[in-house]
């Protein structure tokens, strides 16, 4: 039954993967987000690094 679990198994990861790329809805999104992102993330990113920096030490 080993043999089995895992084909279920690799049938669900390459499903899921499949439903992500095929999905029409995730480009438009996905780009929309991309130059967004990189303005948004930079005064998160400082005040990440300060707690990052204080947790470390």
């Amino acid at each position: 039954g080993g043999r089995k679990a895992a084909g279920k198994k690799e049938k669900e990861t390459q499903q899921s993967l499949d439903n992500t790329s095929q999905s029409p809805g995730h480009d438009p999104s996905l780009k929309n987000l991309k130059p967004k992102l990189p303005l948004v993330p930079r005064r998160p990113l400082s005040a990440f690094d300060t707690t990052d920096n204080k947790k470390r030490s």
